[in-house]
């Protein structure tokens, strides 16, 4: 479930809620509310006449108590909204900052990776040839000077007998 559609359902519930508790909805305190369960007492009252009711001076249109009950929950509701969208935000701006690193870290650690290996193999390579050339000039600088003074020992003790 995207997160959005979760925080708008949560403020949902938390406007029908503040609303249900304003306009007679019980929080379950007060009076009786422990023990056993009881039948209701209910009260009945004598219905208001016409003389009872009284009208506001502020006249038809004046704000009365419920429109101020109803905009101050429609007022929470946006800041519920608002501060939910600027956590959602936050909280994927740190989840991509999260898995971009992790991606760098990953990609870098596997191009190290090749290009140690392919400077070893390189470097490898041509340090056997090196050596081989080397032990390869020695080795025939050693056999010819070996022969050369055979030879000449030979050339030497043939010239004597003579």
């Amino acid at each position: 479930m995207n997160k959005g559609k979760l925080w708008m359902g949560a403020v949902v519930v938390a406007v029908v809620a503040v609303i249900g508790v304003q306009y007679g909805g019980s929080t379950g305190t007060g009076e009786g509310t422990s023990g056993t369960i009881a039948p209701a007492q209910r009260h009945r009252a004598a219905q208001p006449s016409a003389a009872d009711v009284k009208v506001q001076s502020g006249g038809i249109g004046a704000p009365t108590t419920s429109t101020v009950q109803v905009s101050s929950a429609q007022d929470g509701a946006k800041d519920s909204a608002k501060d939910g969208a600027k956590d959602a935000a936050k909280d994927a701006a740190k989840d991509a900052a999260k898995e971009a690193a992790k991606d760098a870290a990953k990609d870098a650690a596997k191009d190290a990776a090749k290009d140690a290996a392919k400077d070893a193999a390189k470097d490898a390579a041509k340090d056997a040839a090196k050596d081989a050339a080397k032990d390869a000039a020695k080795d025939a600088a050693k056999d010819a000077a070996k022969d050369a003074a055979k030879d000449a020992a030979k050339d030497a003790a043939k010239s004597n007998l003579k």
